[in-house]
């Protein structure tokens, strides 16, 4: 077939037209897959073409190439589902048209495009395809680097640890001599690795120097990732809070200056989770209620799932159990359908919460069965032991106190072991209320004085009015009314100062402050008011 007749089919089926430029993109057909592909096959076995006509139809293919990945990124840069879709069908076929003009790292950067945006619509199975198409046609060292770099953070999504570990470590390995945005990207994903495996100080020591990178390569965006990722380490901290809330002041001033909605939702859901655990769930409410919209708009399924989880806690706390679990359910199977063993894992163990204060304990056991098979199929540490303490609350729910108290210790050792110190404090709580049922009041006030110790720790001070509660009511049992006395006084005096902060907003906490002032608009999510 000569070069005039390949083009003229190529242009037939290839051309740009108003119905794909407005979100109509379908897959790339056979046909049309067979058009591009002749352009290089076949001219070798036919009659001789002269150099010209063999150049001006690779500058055809080049030229419907680049108009396709233009409209691809014009579309992307309007973040809706809609216009998401139809750019990812533009930049598969720019990759298709770039790589039969033998332009191989264009070809690249348009699966790396196409592998972006399934990325942000949670469909990580499909982004992994794209970015190893990408290390497949990509020669150059800086267009394999980025690819692995994107892969580790798929797995840092939705797990197992093993692959997290393997792509991230290839990715620093890969990309440790090339330009500074390569770097960034490698130590961002190890950094993502590192958190996923528990290792914190060594995962801000990666983000720390991929912000710098970012900052050195002037990208926004990638800074502001990497300020989040630093932001939501510091922010559960416990002494480094104010630290997390200026990282996350800065995220969102970069991203609000690039009128990136995605990512100033991303921080507001980060924000809402610490004003749960500060336990301003008006806050929290708020901070969802700027988020959710924008991930359902996007198609992100993923992030949107994440803020269900939120609000299911947020309902329970606030007395809403059966909303509680509706949403627990919904954010389960988002999770589970596009493969985020993770989020999947922190829905059941809110479904189980809330069936457990809704009296509903024979549906517990089998539930925390399938978490705890869950958590070790991911390899994520932490989930172990959040699982573990679930098995433990199933038990003591069905009155087999020994089970109960076998499982929290094994809980309790895994969260030292990767020193965490959130869990670590939830679990000696719940150790010590156990042993006080059982009548082992000694025993009790040893857990709760050093779950008291981490609360200080980490500033949960509404934690701290519950534990001396606690503490109170141990120390009555063997008859330290002094102690009974001080700890109750301590109770009612934390109580008051919540009760003022809350009515009258007279709270001087810089972060609870900070989370309340208006800070930067959040595009498409309506006013802010958090």
């Amino acid at each position: 077939m000569r070069w005039h007749i390949i083009l003229a089919l190529l242009a037939g089926s290839l051309f740009l037209s108003a119905a794909l430029l407005h979100g109509q993109v379908r897959e790339l057909g056979i046909s049309e897959r067979e058009a591009v592909s002749t352009i290089s096959g076949t001219a070798e076995k036919q009659s001789p073409v002269s150099a010209s006509e063999k150049g001006r139809s690779r500058d055809v293919l080049l030229r419907r190439a680049e108009a396709a990945f233009q409209s691809a990124s014009a579309l992307r840069d309007k973040q809706t589902a809609r216009d998401l879709t139809a750019a990812v069908g533009l930049f598969r076929a720019s990759a298709e048209l770039f790589g039969a003009a033998n332009s191989y790292q264009q070809a690249a950067d348009s699966h790396v495009q196409a592998g972006d945006i399934y990325f942000t619509l949670s469909q990580y199975d499909k982004a992994r395809r794209s970015y190893r198409e990408a290390l497949k046609v990509g020669q150059d060292p800086e267009k394999r680097c980025r690819p692995l770099s994107r892969i580790a953070r798929t797995y840092a999504a939705t797990g197992p640890l093993s692959l997290v570990e393997r792509y991230s470590k290839q990715a620093f390995d890969s990309c440790h001599n090339l330009s500074e945005m390569a770097q960034a990207e490698a130590l961002e994903a190890r950094g993502e690795a590192l958190d996923f495996a528990g290792e914190r100080s060594k995962s801000e020591d990666s983000f720390r120097q991929a912000r710098d990178l970012f900052a050195l390569a002037k990208d926004d965006d990638g800074q502001a990732r990497a300020l989040l990722m630093l932001a939501y380490g510091a922010l559960f901290s416990g002494d480094r809070q104010v630290q997390g809330l200026e990282s996350a002041e800065q995220a969102l001033r970069l991203w609000s200056s690039t009128r990136n909605s995605y990512g100033v939702a991303r921080m507001r859901s980060v924000l809402g989770t610490f004003a749960i655990s500060k336990g301003e769930f008006e806050t929290a409410q708020c901070n969802y209620g700027l988020a959710r919209p924008v991930f359902h708009g996007l198609g992100n399924k993923d992030d949107e799932a994440s803020v269900l989880n939120g609000l299911g806690y947020v309902s329970r706390e606030t007395g809403d159990w059966q909303k509680s679990l509706e949403h627990y359910q919904k954010a389960r199977a988002i999770f589970a359908s596009v493969h985020d063993m993770v989020g999947e894992l922190e829905a059941i163990t809110g479904m189980g919460k809330a069936l457990t204060t809704m009296k509903n304990y024979k549906l517990l056991l089998p539930l925390y069965v399938a978490e705890l098979r869950l958590a070790r199929r991911a390899g994520d540490p932490v989930k172990v032991s959040d699982s573990l303490a679930d098995m433990a609350a199933a038990y003591e729910a069905q009155n087999r106190p020994a089970q109960a108290e076998a499982f929290y210790r094994r809980s309790l050792e895994t969260f030292r072991a990767v020193d965490h110190l959130y869990g670590e404090g939830d679990i000696l709580i719940r150790l010590g209320r156990l042993q006080a049922k059982r009548g082992r009041y000694s025993q009790a006030i040893a857990s709760l004085e050093r779950a008291n110790a981490l609360r200080e720790e980490t500033g949960q001070i509404e934690e701290i009015a519950k534990i001396q509660y606690e503490l109170a009511r141990a120390y009555l049992r063997l008859n330290r009314l002094e102690e009974a006395k001080s700890a109750i006084e301590k109770t009612i005096d934390i109580v008051e100062k919540q009760r003022v902060t809350i009515c009258c907003s007279t709270n001087t906490n810089r972060a609870a402050v900070w989370l309340r002032r208006p800070s930067t608009p959040l595009r498409g999510a309506g006013p802010d008011l958090c």
